[in-house]
């Protein structure tokens, strides 16, 4: 999108790094292209097991992917988009990257609070979270709440005793509640 509309700079916020991938990818502010930058072909590309070149014998028109397509190495670097990340150049704290936002920005905090937490702040760019969350709950019995708490617990933004008590009135009910659409989605068994 940001080398269509020719938008040179593009920003995400914490690398991936701080969640277990390779520590060297932190050396550098800007994140590398091969990440999302594509010179494949529609052969090569996948969305739920089948190739670009064949949606279109599911019903689906390759336009309709135009957005969500990665652009070619040849229109970035023509375009000359970089992408960096926000936490290279401040600490990458959830909440006070809210504050700085709310302060500095137009930005503003969910209404009601983000689906399974207690936070109105985190993440609330992408539907799909809720999704993520829900079925870790399932594997593993950890909900949103928990990964939040032991964030801002190790941020010192709350005690850990004050972290157990934000999660509590959860557990039987934010934690699990099933995102919407799960009931629609296919399952083969």
């Amino acid at each position: 999108m940001a080398a269509r509309f020719g938008i040179p700079l593009v920003f995400y916020g914490e690398s991936e790094a701080e969640y277990g991938n390779p520590v060297a990818e932190t050396s550098q502010a800007a994140r590398e292209e091969k990440y999302f930058a594509a010179s494949a072909s529609l052969n090569d590309m996948y969305f739920g097991g089948v190739s670009a070149s064949e949606l279109p014998a599911h019903g689906v028109e390759l336009r309709a992917l135009d957005p969500y397509m990665p652009a070619s190495v040849d229109e970035l670097r023509k375009t000359q988009v970089t992408v960096h990340y926000l936490g290279y150049y401040v600490k990458w704290t959830p909440q006070e990257c809210y504050y700085y936002a709310a302060e500095h920005t137009a930005f503003e905090a969910n209404t009601e609070r983000t689906e399974g937490t207690y936070s109105k702040y985190n993440s609330i760019d992408d539907k799909t979270d809720p999704y993520h969350y829900w079925t870790t709950y399932i594997k593993f019995g950890i909900g949103r709440a928990t990964y939040d708490a032991a964030q801002e617990i190790r941020n010192a933004h709350i005690t850990r005793e004050e972290g157990r008590g934000a999660r509590a009135p959860l557990r039987s009910r934010g934690a699990a509640q099933i995102p919407p659409g799960v009931s629609r989605l296919p399952v083969d068994g």
